[in-house]
C-alpha cells in the first residue's frame, strides 16, 4: 500500500474560502448593520482615561 501526500496549495482553499465568506455574511451581516449604541460610541470617543469604573459592580 502506497500513501501519497497532497501538497497543500492556495488554490485548494478557494472553494472553502468562498463558502466561508458566504456563510459568515449570511450569519452576521444583519448584526454588523445594527446601529452602535450611543453609550458605546461615547465610551470609545472618550478614550481609555474615562474607562475606569466609577462604582464597583458587585454581584447581588
Amino acid at each position: 500500500m502506497q500513501i501519497t501526500h497532497h501538497r497543500h496549495t492556495q488554490d485548494d482553499d478557494v472553494p472553502f474560502d468562498l463558502w466561508l465568506r458566504r456563510e459568515l455574511h449570511m450569519l452576521f451581516d444583519a448584526v454588523a448593520d445594527e446601529p452602535i449604541p450611543p453609550d458605546l460610541v461615547r465610551l470609545v470617543e472618550q478614550g481609555p482615561e474615562d474607562w475606569r469604573v466609577r462604582e464597583p459592580c458587585l454581584p447581588r
